[in-house]
Order: structure tokens, then C-alpha cells, then sequence
């Protein structure tokens, strides 16, 4: 019940990140993953960490609708899927207009409910994959989670596999979704004074993810010249940012930190802003 009154005062992710405070005594709900071996009882928490996975989810008591599936860590619903297969004759974009018709948040449905549960949305295929932070009717806005295929959108053609495996294979599984949930998922509000509810909830799209984490696993074997090609309007200013904030915290494997500061350079004052807010986000 505590736990439920502190999501509705400060939001699910802020609980996530932060824990509760109960009585004068602090909870965690969620162990992330420490930056170095040098604790043994945090990583013996780490460990402990269960993740869960519920098909069919009633969502609504009035209507007893249901979610195709939903993600749990340690008992915490932080992510919806609707999942569709092109061999029946559905696609996403049926997945995408059911959350967009039948899946509206009310203050009864507080797992479809803007940072009141779930954190965010999938609507997948066996072709493609779209994601959402915020369900919110008709104006919802369903943002690409997929590989590209070679210069082009979607996903390249996986021999004796579906083409969006990458999705279990990859993002969901356990070190890769818990370190999603530390690093990247940002709350943005127009000024400080800002209700979290007015925010917006960035998650990474798929590109933003495999660059930095590209960049991340190089960087431990010492520091190298990179160039990064980005289209505009791929959310390069994030992308620098997660970057930036994983790389002044990277230790190695004798848990001796790799970078004494990064400092991060633009040539456009329009840039600066932006990368000084995202950064100061993060």
C-alpha cells in the first residue's frame, strides 16, 4: 500500500531509482548494477533481482481486458506488449491502433497510466517492433524500435528466426533490460518547478541503444577515435548524453576508473542547450 501511495505522489520511475522511504527506513525496489566488483553485497542483491513475465493481464476491471504480456522486475509492472503475428493476417500497426483505441488510461487502469506503472510500451510482429512512453488516446505517438536493415527501415531477414528476436535475445534479457532502466530512461520537464506528470519520458529507441553501448564496451579497451553517423532527427543529442554519463563512471576490470572527466564539445549554440539540459537529466 506504501508503495502504491509514493507511485502516485512521485511516479514509478522516480521509486525505481530512488526506493521508498517507510517510517524513516529506506527501501530499495530495484538493485542496479554497481560500477565495480568491490562490494560483494551489492552484487549479491544484483543477483537477487527476479524478473517475471505474466501473458494476458487483466488491465480494466470494469471491462477484465487483458495485455498480451507484461514485463516485471521484482514484482514491478514496467512494460506492456501487444504482440501480433503477420502469418494470422495481423501486424504492429494492429498492435499499435489496439493501444491507441482500447488500451486509454483512467484512474482505474493505473498499469497503462503515465509513470504510474508500466514505463513503457511495445507493439511488435514478427516483422517489426514500435514503442511508446505515453498512452494518451488518439494523439499517442509510436516511435520506431527496430534494427534497420542495411541503410533502410525495419529489420533484416534473420535466417530460422523471426526478424524481431533481437527484442528477447537482446533488450530483454536481464543485465541488458536492468542497465535500459538505470542509465537511459529520462524524465524531461519544461522547467524544475514541473509536476513529474506534465514530463516527458524518454526510452532509448534501438539505434540510440546499440550506438552506446557499441561505444561503451570499445571504450574499456582504452581510448580510440570513433565517428558515429547519424540521420537528423535520430535523437543524436541523447545518444551523446548516455554516452557521456556512462563513460565518467567506466571502470575496468580491476575496478580502476577509465576516464578522470569527459567533456563533451559541439559546434552549435543550439546544441550546447540541448546537450547541457540532456546531460543534466541524465
Amino acid at each position: 500500500e506504501e508503495i502504491v501511495l509514493q507511485i502516485k505522489k512521485e511516479g514509478m520511475l522516480s521509486i525505481l531509482r530512488r526506493g521508498i522511504r517507510d517510517r524513516g527506513v529506506h527501501y530499495k525496489l530495484v538493485q542496479f548494477a554497481p560500477p565495480t566488483s568491490l562490494n560483494p553485497e551489492v552484487a549479491m542483491r544484483y543477483a537477487r533481482n527476479r524478473m517475471g513475465v505474466m501473458q494476458q493481464v487483466r488491465f480494466d476491471p470494469k471491462t477484465q481486458q487483458t495485455i498480451d504480456v507484461v514485463l516485471f522486475v521484482n514484482g514491478l509492472p514496467l512494460a506492456t506488449l501487444e504482440l501480433k503475428n503477420a502469418y494470422t493476417g495481423q501486424t504492429a500497426t494492429n498492435a499499435i491502433k489496439q493501444y491507441m483505441k482500447d488500451r486509454v488510461p483512467k484512474t482505474s487502469t493505473p498499469l497503462i497510466d503515465f509513470n504510474q506503472r508500466a514505463l513503457v510500451h511495445f507493439a511488435a510482429d514478427t516483422a517489426e517492433c514500435y514503442m511508446t512512453t505515453k498512452l494518451d488516446g488518439k494523439k499517442t505517438y509510436f516511435l520506431p524500435f527496430n534494427q534497420g536493415d542495411h541503410g533502410h527501415k525495419g529489420n533484416p531477414v534473420s535466417e530460422g528466426n523471426y526478424s524481431t528476436h533481437y527484442l528477447w535475445n537482446e533488450v530483454w534479457q536481464k543485465d541488458a533490460w536492468l542497465n535500459i532502466l538505470q542509465n537511459y530512461l529520462v524524465l524531461e520537464l519544461e522547467s524544475k518547478s514541473d509536476p513529474w506528470r506534465k514530463g516527458r519520458l524518454i526510452f532509448p529507441r534501438y539505434h540510440q541503444w546499440q550506438c552506446v553501448r557499441r561505444l561503451i564496451a570499445e571504450s574499456r579497451n582504452g581510448p580510440r577515435n570513433y565517428l558515429n553517423q547519424h540521420s537528423a532527427g535520430s535523437g543524436k543529442t541523447n545518444t551523446i548524453s548516455w554516452t557521456a554519463h556512462q563513460l565518467s563512471v567506466l571502470h575496468d576490470d580491476e575496478n580502476t576508473a577509465i576516464y578522470d572527466g569527459v567533456v563533451v564539445s559541439s559546434d552549435r549554440r543550439n546544441l550546447d542547450k540541448q546537450l547541457q539540459d540532456a546531460v543534466s537529466n541524465i
